[in-house]
């Protein structure tokens, strides 16, 4: 779909697979920019392009992804697995202990993986001052600003750049916009300029900023260079993924013949007697069809992030022109009706029956390029780096949590899993619901309670 918006600006708007592999995937050289995001300049210190996920493409985004893929390469995850393991003995722990704050509970542990794998520090409790807190705090500001409506559309219409504010409908944006810079920018220097402090009195643990604090000098990163960059992988992996997790136990408890088959694979390959730990695609099938279907049925970023095209570009007799705003709407292509049964419908055993969930066996075209059988992370060079580490996070502290608990509703009546039930803005989650979890006996009770005293003591080291 082509739009004209004002007299300057055009958008593509991508609602078909085949259309995002041919031009993301297979002619990324061209669709890999972005256009340009108003606040993004206004909330970021002069020049303001220190955000990864919103730069231009060109050498400072090739440099930046390059190091930003350090982080999550295979030896890296590998590396940081214990914390993983061990926060999410901590979640489960705290939903057997407090299960009525489960939601609380999972954005803390989202975000504690994230601020201990990048700084270095422990995040145990959700307390108001807390930096777990305060960056989700800073992420729902963050949304508010680049919600539609929320600031004018200047890209398209410059002339709103000269209409006084007090005869708009956005007074005081410039202020908001600015407010919220001034409080992420505060944020992210002080947790890069704690691993600074530590590491001159020889305190630091293992962490990516330690790394990149090491190697500034060689790399000729700017102070402001890094502190985003830290704070880009905190937004990148954070809130995402606690939106991913909330929509796995809302269809959990909406759908408990789901929940009972997800127990028995989990219950059948691990037992008993033993808490999940290193959980992989291949020994838990179904487990993993949940996890594809959850970001195919609601995906985190609907509309994902926009891309721009750098030269003119002709596809299938359509002209688009350079400087084009390219749009993925991924809620469109993964409720495809042509491509998926019953789109509506949570089934995740589409993904059983083929790989990419689809109803046809077209995994490839006939050119041989491959078939993503879910666009949530993205395409073509933009697409996510830290997929796989999302992945892997997720699909153990599933596990974890159907082998502990049965989660049931409070309400089944209440439960709104449409997409009424979520909300919305530039990513998408479940609203506020209830939820039960009881555990599944009091030999599971006993070994929660043990797993979380080991990993307590192994996070002790990060306090």
């Amino acid at each position: 779909m082509g739009l004209q918006l004002g007299s300057g600006t055009q958008a593509v708007v991508i609602n078909n697979w085949k259309v995002a592999r041919d031009l993301l995937d297979q002619r990324g050289a061209i669709y890999s920019s972005r256009p340009p995001f108003l606040a993004a300049p206004m909330v970021m210190p002069p020049p303001g392009d220190y955000h990864l996920a919103m730069l231009e493409y060109g050498p400072k985004w090739r440099k930046e992804r390059k190091t930003m893929m350090d982080f999550v390469k295979e030896s890296e995850i590998e590396k940081r697995y214990p914390i993983d393991e061990a926060e999410s003995s901590q979640l489960v722990y705290e939903l057997l202990t407090e299960p009525a704050r489960f939601q609380e509970h999972v954005t803390r542990y989202f975000g504690a993986i994230l601020i201990t794998s990048v700084y270095g520090i422990r995040a145990k409790d959700f307390s108001d001052n807390s930096h777990v807190n305060r960056f989700f705090d800073l992420m729902a500001d963050w949304a508010v600003i680049t919600s539609p409506g929320c600031i004018p559309p200047v890209d398209i219409f410059p002339f709103l750049k000269y209409v006084p504010e007090f005869l708009t409908p956005w007074r005081g944006w410039k202020q908001r916009v600015q407010s919220v810079g001034q409080k992420q920018h505060a944020l992210y220097r002080e947790l890069a300029a704690g691993v600074r402090e530590r590491m001159a009195h020889g305190r630091s643990r293992e962490c990516f900023m330690l790394d990149l604090l090491r190697r500034q000098e060689k790399d000729g990163y700017s102070d402001t260079d890094l502190e985003y960059m830290g704070g880009v992988l905190m937004e990148g992996g954070a809130e995402t993924t606690t939106n991913t997790f909330e929509t796995f136990l809302l269809a959990m408890a909406a759908y408990p013949a789901i929940l009972k088959r997800a127990q028995a694979e989990v219950d059948g390959f691990y037992g008993s007697a033993q808490m999940p730990t290193r959980t992989n695609e291949a020994e838990l099938p179904y487990l993993t069809a949940c996890l594809l279907e959850i970001f195919r049925w609601r995906p985190g970023i609907p509309s994902g992030i926009p891309h721009a095209t750098t030269q003119d570009d002709t596809y299938e007799g359509f002209f688009i022109p350079a400087n084009t705003m390219v749009i993925l709407n991924v809620e469109e292509i993964d409720h495809d009706s042509e491509e998926f049964d019953n789109p509506e419908e949570f089934d995740p055993t589409r993904f059983l029956r083929h790989a990419t969930g689809s109803r046809t066996s077209l995994a490839q075209s006939s050119d041989g390029h491959a078939r993503r059988p879910v666009w949530t992370f993205g395409g073509g060079r933009r697409v996510c780096p830290g997929q796989v580490m999302a992945q892997r996070s997720l699909l153990l502290t599933m596990a974890k949590v159907v082998w502990c608990f049965d989660i049931e509703a409070v309400s089944p009546d209440e439960l709104d899993t449409s997409v009424n039930g979520f909300h919305g803005g530039m990513t998408q989650g479940p609203k506020p619901f209830q939820a039960r979890f009881r555990v599944r006996g009091e030999d599971r009770k006993r070994i929660i309670e043990r797993e979380w005293e080991k990993a307590d003591a192994y996070l002790k080291r990060f306090e």
